[in-house]
This record gives C-alpha cells, sequence and structure tokens, in this order.
C-alpha cells in the first residue's frame, strides 16, 4: 500500500514513455515488445465500458494436445490459473508450473489443480530460478511429456490512471 500512497501522493511515477494498446492490439503489444527498441512500459487500456470488447479473436481455433506438456513460467497468480485453465479447455494434457514460488502456491490453490486434473490435464509443480540453467535442463530432462510450448507468466500488473 505504500507504493500506492506514494503514487497518489506524486512522489513515484512510472517510467516513461508508456505505449499504449486497445485490447484488440494485444498482437501489436506483443510485437512492440518483442522487437527491443522500446523505453518503457506497454499498457493495455481497457475502455470503461467492457460489453464494447469483441471476445471473435481465435479462441476457437487454439488446440492443444494431449501427449505433450506446457511449460508455464511463473503462472500460480490470478492471470496464471486463467492462461492454465485455458490451456487445459483446449487440450493441453499436461502443464508444468515453473517459479521460484511454485511449492507454497500449491497447497494454497490446490482446489485450481483439481479442477485441472478434471479437465483430464496432469500437472507438474517445480520451485526454481529460470536464471538456474541447471534447474532448466532438470524441469525438461523431468518433464513426464515432451514439452510443446513454454508460457512465460512472471509479471507485475498495475492499474493505469489510479488517481
Amino acid at each position: 500500500m505504500l507504493d500506492l500512497y506514494l503514487y497518489k501522493k506524486g512522489s513515484i511515477q512510472p517510467i516513461s514513455p508508456i505505449t499504449k494498446f486497445h485490447p484488440s492490439e494485444i498482437k501489436e503489444a506483443f510485437h512492440h515488445l518483442h522487437a527491443g527498441r522500446h523505453i518503457g512500459p506497454a499498457c493495455i487500456e481497457f475502455p470503461p465500458d467492457l460489453t464494447t470488447l469483441s471476445a471473435d479473436f481465435f479462441a476457437e481455433e487454439s488446440n492443444f494436445r494431449a501427449d505433450r506438456a506446457y511449460l508455464m513460467i511463473g503462472g500460480l497468480g490470478g492471470l496464471g490459473r486463467s492462461a492454465a485453465m485455458w490451456l487445459a479447455e483446449r487440450g493441453a494434457g499436461h502443464i508444468i508450473f515453473f517459479s521460484r514460488s511454485a511449492s507454497d502456491h500449491a497447497t494454497t490453490h490446490s482446489s485450481f489443480l483439481c479442477e485441472l486434473s478434471e479437465l483430464g490435464c496432469s500437472y507438474q509443480i517445480v520451485s526454481g530460478s529460470v536464471e538456474d540453467i541447471t534447474t532448466i535442463e532438470k524441469v525438461i530432462a523431468n518433464s513426464t511429456k515432451p514439452i510443446a510450448g513454454v508460457v512465460h507468466l512472471p509479471l507485475v500488473v498495475w492499474v493505469c490512471g489510479l488517481s
């Protein structure tokens, strides 16, 4: 709460410039970040009336393999659980949750993990740092299925325009 207080007081400011994208421009936002020539954060700016957003993207076209694993770096927070559920609902057979605090989250989110199992998606929970190549090699070697994709989710979400 101290950071919110300092923000409201004007003592701290977001890094500038903030490049803003509409939710329909998610792909462009990732391309912007991937290019590596940006300074400051990228912000997805949602309209006040969320009912104006279209959900007609490519969700129905997305299918994942039941005989493969998907490695989630981070991902046991709210956004990560949503992403994992989305993967499982579209056929992902196995998800590996990998983060420094994975073991702590595993006991907290046992009902979520049961939901994944009910969808036919097995999981592994591994604590460690992505900066440690030995740990990464162990994760890959100990995966119960070949890894088909990586979802990178260690992020900080903050709300633009706090007053």
